[in-house]
């Protein structure tokens, strides 16, 4: 873990709390370590929500408060500090929403995606 990545994490998050949306957050200086909503191209996909990992986590377990177009969307990251296996990135979702997948493993250097479904009318 860098030095300082855990103020520099927390002036981000900060610093987007009174953002009407939060769809970025990352870790260290650079921000090599990142969770991002960015909308989705695939067919019926509303968002998609990606992690790259680097070799920099504040915490062993993270919880995000993160929200796309009002809509909350809270990403766990249950990192593993030793750097021998993957870390767990996973969402929670209102009720109507669907994760594909509800988590996954992403190896450090790699990058994972959660697609959400929007609810169904």
């Amino acid at each position: 873990m860098k030095k300082g990545a855990g103020a520099i994490f927390a002036l981000l998050l900060a610093g987007q709390a009174n953002a009407e949306d939060v769809t970025f957050l990352g870790w260290g200086d650079p921000q090599v370590t990142w969770v991002e909503i960015v909308p989705s191209e695939q067919p019926g996909v509303w968002v998609e929500v990606v992690f790259k990992n680097e070799n920099i986590h504040t915490n062993e377990f993270e919880r995000l408060r993160m929200s796309y177009q009002g809509v909350p969307i809270e990403v766990t990251i249950d990192a593993d500090r030793a750097y021998m296996k993957p870390d767990v990135m996973a969402v929670e979702l209102p009720d109507g929403y669907l994760a594909d997948p509800e988590s996954l493993s992403v190896e450090e250097g790699e990058t994972g995606t959660i697609f959400v479904y929007p609810p169904v009318s």
